[in-house]
């Protein structure tokens, strides 16, 4: 299964021909979350979502997934893995992958998305304790895992439809890939 993740996952955000210049394919170019919304985050944490206006992503794959979702404008703060030539301006907040509070509430975020593997714990608790809501998705560890991902993650930015649709794009490119 591993190799199969390898091989999906990039797939999963892959561009089509007409994207092909610009690397990320969005679902959507005119997003309208529909908020505020209330989920329950993989780390058990029930959280509030009311504004997507200013998002940071602790992990390259979330910052893809926003990209995809339609809101790579909303990205004010990045990760060390997110590499990708979109979010290349984009500042960025963590050292190596260590997360420290200051220079993520520097960016004045209204949601920071993380892996649950994100940390350490303190600077994420320091996070929510400035009240800004956390939400933490953890790796797919299998191939249905990964196409329901975009729908938790688009289901928390207020983009249920777009998650869905990410889905249905992400299932396709699997099963080209099976075939």
């Amino acid at each position: 299964i591993v190799v199969a993740l390898a091989l999906v996952t990039p797939l999963a955000l892959a561009p089509s021909a007409s994207a092909a210049a610009s690397g990320i394919e969005p679902i959507t170019t005119d997003a309208t979350p529909k908020l505020p919304v209330t989920v329950t985050s993989d780390d058990g944490t029930t959280v509030d979502v009311t504004n997507v206006s200013r998002i940071v992503s602790l992990s390259g794959s979330l910052s893809e997934a926003v990209f995809v979702l339609g809101l790579g404008d909303h990205l004010v703060g990045r990760d060390i893995s997110t590499t990708f030539p979109e979010a290349k301006k984009v500042p960025l907040v963590t050292r190596g992958h260590d997360v420290s509070a200051e220079p993520v509430l520097s960016r004045r975020p209204t949601v920071v998305l993380a892996e649950t593997d994100s940390g350490p714990p303190d600077a994420l608790d320091h996070i929510r304790a400035a009240g800004v809501p956390v939400l933490t998705f953890a790796q797919p560890n299998s191939i249905p895992g990964i196409g329901e991902r975009p729908v938790a993650i688009g289901t928390a930015l207020g983009l249920p439809d777009e998650g869905a649709a990410l889905r249905a794009r992400t299932k396709a490119e699997i099963a080209e890939v099976q075939a």
